[in-house]
Formats: structure tokens, C-alpha cells, sequence
């Protein structure tokens, strides 16, 4: 299999003689594990590089702005597109949590500067995307799509597969444009089951009022039914929080804990596949969620300690998911199920009610547990949103 970044020569192409910016970071490897920085720099003229959320060698946790730089092993500047919005500071590790849901809500600090991007005549993308909605490259790639409008540059796309396959979408359909928002740029599933160059080809015709001058630099050997570690390449954790494919295979579920007063697992060794809080029983909860028999999942009783976010240095008991089938294990109804347990089992649940909804794109998920709403129905409203969605999308999908 070929990434878009390592088809040199049609980059070259595209870019020849052009003054580039490249947004990306150290986590985005190529095959034989160089940068995309490093894999690029002889076939276009690199002059800055931008970089997302976590910043260009991605040790910072989600939530945490970082600033312009200059680095000096790559002697070239960093421009964040990062940047703290200025609504709230960050304090302490207790805060972590709430300094994400603060700033990934916020638009400020988000898009490439004027600085950033003078002199330069295309912007390059290559960030590795692990396929929910919420994580925040695909924004990143929106918001800097509208700059390029606005400030009259190419935009390219180089393309890198989705890590959970491009055939399972999952999860509600955001309600555009009421709930966008940094951690939901579009109306698209929670699961969206695009490629990065995928969703730059349905942004460009969807959502932006001009005309992107925009191309996408395909993948070759990439099937829709692939899942990354099946292609060959190395998984290098994109973010601090996505350390394996089962964590990303989970997180379009696990992610809406986040939207809630339960800990996700930040500050553990197993992020979004650990789960818990100070007043729940952890027997009882594997128990219940075991004997729901959800295709492709169990759970087993654990004890965690956050170093960090919520509940930081407290013990916390919940359970551990294990995803044993991932093809039959379906994210958003699992943890769907997950939290409609313990809102109906523990007065001491609740939501973060705009954060969740923002999450979930839209009201429907937290209303329907609110009024106790069943599994089966819930999924029924969203199975209608994804079946609209699979007939709109067709028309942008590059691969079979």
C-alpha cells in the first residue's frame, strides 16, 4: 500500500516551484517510519510547518494549546493552529478535563494566520485521522480548507487510510450547522467511515460558501473494508490518548464518557477502554453490560487511579472493555448502553449537557436516555441518519 505522501513524484507535480506550508506532525510516518516532514522535504519547498491539536511532536494533552516556534532540528518554523482561545487559562492537571471541553468547543486560535501563511503559495495536509468525528485533524483541515479560500492558496490533500475501516459508520449524523463546532465541523456520522481526501471532497462541495482549489493525492492499494494494521504500515499513536487500533476502534463510543462525569481513562495505560468513578461497582457493572451479549465486546471489573483529568489521583472502580470481535463490535451501542446504565443506576451520574450534545451532535441521544428511551430505539433514530448519509456520501468516496 502507497500513502498520498509517499507519491513523490506527483507531488512534485502539484507543487512544482510552489512555496509550501505543511500541516502535519511528527506522529504522521510514512512506511519506512520518516516524518512526513522528512519524507516531503525533497520534493516541495517546505517553508513552515502547521500544526494541529497536540501539537507538532504531539505531547500535549487534548485540550492544551500550543504556541508558534522554531525548531531548531528541523530549522523551520511551527505556526500551532492550536492556540489558546483566551475564554479560560489552565491551572492544574485537576482542570485537564474541563480545559478540553472549554477550549475543543472554541473556534479562536483554530485557523492559519495571515503569518502563517504569507508568502506561501499551497497548503499540504498529511495528518493520520482515526475516523470519529470528534478528533479535531479533520477540523483542522476544514478551518484551514476556508483559509485557503480566503487568502487565495491550493490546498492538497495526502491522503492516509482510515484506521477503522471505511465501511462501518456508526453513531448520530451532526444537525448542521446548530451543533458544529471544533470537535464537529460537519453533518457526519460519529463513526464516519470517510478517508481524510474523502471528507476534503464533501467539505469543498458542503460546507464551504467558495470553491476550494483543492486535490486530493490518493492512496494506491487501499480497500474500504481494510483495517490499518492490515496494510503494512506502522501505527505510530497519533495522539497521546489513541496508543492502539482497539483504542480507536472503541473511541467513536468512549468518546461520549468525555461528555460526562464519568472518567474516560485519561491518565491511565488504556484510555476510553477503561472506565469509572468513585461511586461505582465495578462487579455489578461488568456483570450488567456482559449479559446485554453485544456482538464483539466483554467487560471485567477494574480499579484505576487517573493521574490526571477527572477524578485525578482518586480511586476510581469501574469496568475494562475488551473489543474481542472488531467487526462484529459496534462503539456508539456499546457505550450507549454503557451510559444508560449508570445514569439509570447512580444518582451521582451526570452529563456535561452542552459538551455531550456537542459530542453527539445534536440533542436526540442525551433526551431519548433522559426519557428512558431503549437500546433498540435509539439505534433505530440513528440507523435512519446513517442511511440517509450512505446515499449522500457515494458520490465522494475514492475507494472501493
Amino acid at each position: 500500500m502507497i500513502l498520498g505522501a509517499e507519491k513523490s513524484d506527483e507531488i512534485s507535480r502539484l507543487c512544482k516551484n510552489e512555496r509550501v506550508a505543511l500541516i502535519s506532525n511528527d506522529r504522521s510516518r510514512v512506511k519506512d517510519m520518516r516524518s512526513s516532514f522528512h519524507a516531503l522535504k525533497n520534493s516541495v519547498q517546505i517553508k513552515r510547518i502547521l500544526s494541529p491539536e497536540h501539537g507538532y511532536h504531539g505531547d500535549h494533552q487534548a485540550g492544551i494549546p500550543s504556541e508558534d516556534s522554531f525548531d531548531s532540528d528541523l530549522k523551520v518554523h511551527i505556526f500551532s493552529l492550536y492556540k489558546e482561545s483566551g475564554k479560560e487559562e489552565y491551572s492544574s492537571s485537576g482542570d485537564l478535563d474541563k480545559k478540553m471541553r472549554s477550549e475543543d468547543t472554541q473556534d479562536a486560535g483554530k485557523f492559519p494566520s495571515n503569518e502563517a501563511i504569507e508568502g506561501i503559495d499551497a497548503i499540504l495536509f498529511d495528518l493520520q485521522d482515526v475516523g470519529t468525528r470528534v478528533y479535531t485533524y479533520i477540523s483542522t483541515m476544514l478551518y484551514s480548507m476556508k483559509a485557503s479560500i480566503l487568502y487565495g492558496k491550493r490546498f492538497v490533500v495526502l491522503d492516509r487510510p482510515n484506521p477503522i475501516t471505511g465501511i462501518i459508520r456508526e453513531g448520530p449524523v451532526l444537525e448542521y450547522p446548530k451543533y458544529s463546532s471544533f470537535i464537529g465541523p460537519g453533518p457526519i456520522p460519529l463513526r464516519h467511515g470517510l478517508t481524510v481526501g474523502e471528507l476534503a471532497l464533501f467539505f469543498n462541495e458542503k460546507l464551504l460558501s467558495g470553491k476550494c482549489n483543492l486535490n486530493v493525492v490518493r492512496m494506491d492499494g487501499w480497500k474500504r473494508n481494510t483495517w490499518y494494521d492490515e496494510t503494512g504500515l506502522p501505527w505510530v499513536s497519533p495522539s497521546p490518548n489513541i496508543p492502539t487500533i482497539s483504542t480507536a476502534t472503541a473511541y467513536p463510543g468512549a468518546v461520549m464518557l468525555e461528555g460526562t462525569n464519568v472518567a474516560e481513562g485519561r491518565g491511565t495505560t488504556n484510555p476510553f477502554l477503561t472506565l469509572g468513578a468513585p461511586w461505582v461497582d465495578g462487579f455489578k457493572a461488568s456483570s450488567f453490560l456482559n449479559e446485554l451479549k453485544i456482538p464483539g465486546v466483554k467487560t471485567i471489573p477494574v480499579r484505576f487511579r487517573p493521574t490526571f483529568s477527572k477524578y485525578s489521583g482518586q480511586l476510581c472502580v469501574g469496568v475494562e472493555v475488551f473489543v474481542l470481535d472488531r467487526k462484529d463490535f459496534r462503539a456508539f451501542k456499546f457505550y450507549t448502553a454503557v451510559i444508560q446504565y449508570l445514569h439509570d443506576e447512580y444518582p451521582d451520574f451526570s452529563f456535561y449537557g452542552d459538551y455531550f450534545d456537542r459530542v453527539c451532535g445534536g440533542r436526540m441521544i442525551r433526551d431519548k436516555i433522559l426519557n428512558g428511551d431503549t437500546l433498540v430505539e435509539i439505534m433505530e433514530s440513528v440507523g435512519q441518519g446513517i442511511s440517509l448519509f450512505n446515499d449522500e456520501i457515494r458520490d465522494y468516496e475514492l475507494y472501493k
